[in-house]
């Protein structure tokens, strides 16, 4: 697919930081860079043109715009207007996605005509607020998640937890050993491709003492008894009974 355009907006001095490091984690996410392409007025070629018209003409060619508010209002051009300002007007008037972050929670400091710009924002959208640089890319990469599920370009899962169990179920019917998690700051997924029937071989010709020891699970029945008992009540609730039925055991404790 053709990547979405994101345009960045906001006072370019108050926000390089950002600004860049936006830029950055938008191309280099595994997931973010496969549906999105950014566009910064610092990263654009020398041209002849004015810049206030090549920043609109970018602000009409974009899907997203993404404007980070702060203390500053930036330059003013004859009519009193910033280039923020020009930038979130535009966009509003095309209809294009807009996603509005306000850096800090005091609106007293900020410069008049800010907080009007802020004001009008919040009349028309949902802005989310910020104070470090990662909770502003936490928030952005909600966000656009969130996006991507409403246009229909993302699923996730419906029920909590149906997403690993399909993956289990996957692994288990491609004869594959079922999949290790493990959650460090986000989720990740550890899955081994060896087939299961490859690793038992290799396990018997290398005398694996592990695999002796380890008990062996009921043919047609692969995994460890908490994964069997996942399947089992995925497809619905059932009593102690049935499950100690389905599972081969005389009661569950």
């Amino acid at each position: 697919m053709t990547p979405l355009r994101i345009f960045i907006s906001s006072v370019q001095s108050e926000f390089a930081r950002e600004r860049g490091s936006l830029r950055d984690y938008l191309r280099e996410d595994a997931l973010l860079r496969r549906f999105f392409d950014v566009f910064l007025f610092e990263d654009a070629p020398a041209s002849d043109q004015r810049p206030d018209d090549l920043y609109l003409d970018e602000v009409e060619r974009c899907d997203l715009y993404i404007g980070l508010f702060g203390w500053g209002y930036g330059s003013e051009d004859e009519a009193g207007v910033s280039p923020t300002e020009r930038e979130f007007d535009r966009a509003t008037a095309l209809g294009a996605h807009r996603l509005i972050f306000v850096k800090g929670v005091e609106d007293g400091a900020r410069h008049p005509k800010m907080r009007a710009l802020i004001g009008k924002a919040q009349a028309e959208l949902i802005r989310k607020r910020f104070n470090t640089l990662k909770e502003l890319k936490t928030e952005l990469h909600a966000a656009l998640v969130k996006y991507l599920e409403v246009k229909g370009l993302l699923r996730t899962s419906e029920r909590m937890g149906a997403g690993t169990l399909d993956m289990i179920r996957r692994c288990v019917a491609a004869d594959l050993p079922e999949p290790e998690f493990a959650v460090t700051d986000g989720f990740v997924t550890k899955i081994r491709r060896l087939p299961l029937a490859a690793r038992t071989a290799a396990q018997a010709d290398q005398g694996d003492p592990a695999s002796e020891s380890r008990p062996r699970s009921r043919p047609g029945r692969p995994g460890s008894l908490q994964v069997r008992v996942i399947r089992f009540l995925a497809d619905g609730p059932m009593s102690k009974a049935e499950l100690a039925g389905n599972l081969g055991h005389k009661a569950v404790s």
